[in-house]
């Protein structure tokens, strides 16, 4: 039995505008209880729609402000990669298969700020099994995080083509992503085994690649 005075002071605070939460924490009455009194009440009414507006507001901010943070995380994130690939460039510059990877990649990879993937395709395995290499020696990425996947006409045997190129890449179905299989221009093939790409999903190692490009740019064009 709540006595009359607890019952007041519990009216009080509701009027001025304090959730039931609050109430309960203050005065021990369960929030059910104080549902049953004020609930039809409409100046308490008044009050929860205002709480309620107000929670709201607060919890936009608050997720600003969390995506506030995110973004300078991350944006710290990533000045830290290009700081380490600045480094690392240093280190490496003088080792062919660095180099000549990174050429590759400059002929066949997606150099988009906007992607957040690494990608590369080609139709010649040795291209891509050089930049498995280069992943696996530069950028300590193992061989189970590599992604791979084909691009055929319909007029080829996937599986065949899928076999083929796991085969020339020392890769298993494990790395393989589903194939896509699209119309050409002209009904009979042109390649016997499609195209194969390589994606690795980070965002860090798309930021380092494309500033050791940069790098090597400014170092060969300067030779």
């Amino acid at each position: 039995m709540v006595s009359q005075e607890l019952k007041q002071k519990a009216i009080e605070l509701r009027k001025l505008g304090k959730s039931y939460g609050f109430i309960n924490r203050e005065t021990g009455i369960s929030s059910s209880m104080l549902s049953y009194w004020f609930s039809n009440k409409e100046w308490s009414k008044k009050i929860a729609l205002k709480n309620n507006k107000e929670n709201i507001k607060n919890s936009t901010k608050k997720i600003i402000s969390m995506n506030k943070q995110r973004r300078l995380n991350l944006s710290e994130k990533y000045k830290l990669a290009e700081e380490e690939a600045t480094v690392q460039f240093e280190k490496f510059k003088n080792d062919p298969m660095f180099i000549g990877a990174l050429m590759l990649y400059v002929g066949e990879g997606d150099k988009s700020n906007n992607n957040n993937s690494l990608r590369i395709g080609n139709i010649d395995h040795s291209v891509l099994g050089i930049f498995i290499k280069f992943l696996g020696k530069y950028c300590n990425i193992p061989r189970e995080n590599i992604r791979f996947w084909l691009l055929c006409y319909p007029d080829l045997d996937i599986e065949k083509c899928e076999n083929w190129w796991l085969e020339k890449l020392d890769l298993t179905r494990d790395n393989l992503y589903k194939t896509q299989v699209i119309q050409g221009k002209h009904k009979t093939k042109r390649l016997l085994f499609g195209v194969g790409n390589i994606i690795i999903s980070k965002k860090t190692l798309k930021i380092k690649v494309l500033k050791w490009i940069d790098l090597m740019s400014y170092e060969l064009m300067r030779a």
